[in-house]
């Protein structure tokens, strides 16, 4: 499996440079939007899409158990609880 890395440049130049990220910093709903908040977020978020994802209960697809008129119950599945 490889590994994701997100484009953090890329990332920091379309916020800073496209969105013009100091011209949204001076209106009052976004006066805390600055480089000083964005930075350590952005690199949470790379750090969080680098992780492993348990992918399983996606792979498999979702069995109907019962249908009763227009609703029925729904069992996917996936891990089973450790003991």
């Amino acid at each position: 499996m490889t590994e994701y890395i997100a484009p953090l440049k890329d990332l920091k130049f379309a916020i800073n440079e496209l969105a013009n990220l100091s011209a949204l910093s001076r209106m009052s709903a976004f006066e805390h939007a600055t480089d000083d908040l964005l930075e350590p977020i952005l690199d949470e978020a790379a750090r969080f899409a680098r992780e492993p994802v348990d992918a399983l209960p996606d792979l498999v697809p979702a069995l109907v158990e019962r249908w009763r008129g227009l609703g029925c119950e729904i069992r996917r599945l996936g891990r089973q609880p450790r003991r």
